[in-house]
């Protein structure tokens, strides 16, 4: 819908889609958030995993150098 479709309706029709698509914009910017906010958190707990698990894996040959 253009500016000049816009101009069309008449003054209440024309605000209440105005908000219509303002509602719906906030909806839209609102779950691009929380997923982009999802995709952090899960590169910042993947990262965590991987270091834990190198942790564990260093240790575990220490341990079984020293025993050796």
């Amino acid at each position: 819908m253009t500016t000049k479709d816009l101009s069309k309706f008449e003054s209440n029709r024309r605000y209440a889609t105005l908000v219509a698509i303002a509602v719906e914009a906030r909806a839209t910017l609102i779950d691009q958030i929380v997923d982009l906010h999802d995709r952090f958190i899960n590169q910042i707990f993947n990262k965590a995993k991987r270091t834990q698990t190198e942790k564990l894996q260093q240790s575990s040959k220490d341990i079984h150098h020293q025993l050796n």
